[in-house]
């Protein structure tokens, strides 16, 4: 139950999913990363959350790198209006709604689509509602990719997960991931392949048999 904000289809995410996972007490790591509001340079309040029609040009590019550093990792999940342990700002322990939600998730799918290259495949940004005046959570869940690594064209860096944080990646990081993600797709490649033949195999005997049998 209290892991469906992570694997529950997005759709289907109510309120009491995001409750449930606050009761595990989840704790950031390398594919877990919650914020109680959008990053402000200064600290404070959002100009989003005090009623801005705007979002600052330092949450968008704060919240792509951490998309980015997901993406070019392991996967992972952030999930921002939550609030953090005041001893340990690594466990969750309630919620901080945002205001409009689900408008400022179809906000940053734009805001990602734009500054994100390329764009990151099946990358989910979503609302989930929990105030009757559509404040609630925003969550970004990033699968890990196959088209990495990928960059921030706002800031042309590319960025990757450490433990419990984004860090911007070295331009030999940046070289032995592309290596990395070629392998894998020749792997790929090569596993379709030998699967096809054996298929194709299996047509031929199937036909065969029947025609003798």
């Amino acid at each position: 139950m209290g892991n469906k904000l992570i694997t529950k289809r997005a759709a289907d995410i109510e309120a009491e999913d995001v409750l449930a996972w606050l009761d595990t007490e989840p704790r950031e790591d390398e594919t877990l990363e919650f914020k109680a509001d959008l990053p402000t340079k200064k600290g404070g309040r959002s100009p989003w959350n005090q009623g801005n029609a705007d979002i600052e040009e330092y949450a968008k590019r704060e919240i792509v790198a951490e998309v980015i550093a997901f993406a070019n990792a392991f996967g992972g999940t952030l999930v921002v209006g939550i609030q953090e342990d005041a001893a340990r700002r690594d466990i969750a322990v309630g919620t901080q709604p945002v205001r409009s939600c689900v408008e400022l998730a179809k906000r940053f799918r734009s805001i990602c689509k734009d500054l994100i290259e390329p764009v990151i495949p099946a990358l989910e940004i979503f609302g989930v509602e929990l105030e009757e005046d559509g404040s609630g959570v925003l969550v970004f869940r990033v699968p890990r990719s196959r088209s990495a690594p990928h960059r921030s064209t706002a800031t042309k860096e590319c960025y990757i997960r450490r433990s419990e944080r984004s860090d911007r990646m070295t331009m030999r990081e940046i070289q032995d991931l592309t290596l990395q993600v070629e392998r894998g797709l020749v792997s790929i490649e090569k596993l379709f392949e030998e699967r096809s033949a054996e298929f194709a195999t299996y047509i031929e005997e199937a036909i065969g048999n029947q025609t003798y049998g």
